[in-house]
């Protein structure tokens, strides 16, 4: 069947609307069905950009293997690890994964200034343009904050700012480089976010970072979670 620039957002061929008609094969189904199931598969689809070689689909070594599934199994997660080691791409994976599979989920992307979100946010863009147009639901909103598809999951950016989380339905909310965010704005985004969180059982929170010295909350969560402090059994800790 071919399709028309009406089926596409702003006729790009790599944004399928949500009414878009597709025919789909046994083995796209088969293949949907299991990426659906299986992050690890949907990350053999999932493509990073290379300052040496450009675009080229992700490969995923064993710690960052175990940190995605740490994702999918535990509410609570907590990653302390160096540059370069992939610790964003790991959270834009969970987050693309989780809106294309899943109806009415909502994802927030908080990083400590507003051109970082905004990359992270125009990292799974880029992903998610490059899957095959049977593996992935409509777009119905891509802005340069927020994407919405046609499933009714959306993933939106914000800045470590006390009102970030206002007003929003969050099923998964990701801090970025929390150790470098100032104590007085974490605080704040902390204490606003945690009511919302905390009121849903199922609302997941991952907490990603370099280190950035002792004192801070960053270091405080994770040194507690690692130290099998009992304030902090709810969270999973992993280090790269």
């Amino acid at each position: 069947m071919k399709q028309t620039e009406r089926e596409f957002y702003l006729g790009d061929k790599n944004l399928p609307v949500g009414d878009v008609k597709q025919e789909y094969t046994p083995k796209m189904i088969k293949e949907m069905i299991a990426c659906s199931q299986d992050i690890i598969k949907f990350s053999k689809y999932f493509y990073i950009t290379s300052l040496e070689r450009g675009k080229e689909k992700i490969k995923l070594y064993r710690p960052q293997k175990r940190i995605i599934k740490a994702f999918v199994k535990h509410r609570f997660n907590i990653i302390l690890s160096s540059r370069q080691s992939g610790k964003t791409t790991l959270t834009t994976i969970y987050a693309l994964w989780i809106t294309c599979f899943q109806k009415d989920k909502g994802v927030l992307l908080v990083a400590n200034k507003e051109d970082t979100a905004k990359e992270i946010l125009s990292r799974i863009k880029m992903a998610y343009e490059q899957l095959p147009n049977w593996l992935k639901p409509g777009v119905e909103e891509w802005a340069k904050t927020e994407v919405k598809f046609s499933n009714d999951s959306r993933i939106r950016i914000s800045t470590t700012s006390s009102s970030a989380a206002r007003g929003l339905s969050i099923n998964v909310c990701v801090i970025d480089e929390m150790a470098h965010v100032p104590d007085y704005i974490i605080k704040d985004f902390w204490n606003s976010v945690i009511p919302i969180i905390s009121s849903s059982n199922s609302t997941k929170l991952f907490v990603v970072s370099t280190p950035n010295g002792a004192g801070n909350l960053f270091h405080k969560i994770y040194s507690g979670a690692e130290r099998g402090d009992p304030k902090f059994s709810q969270w999973h800790h992993e280090r790269v």
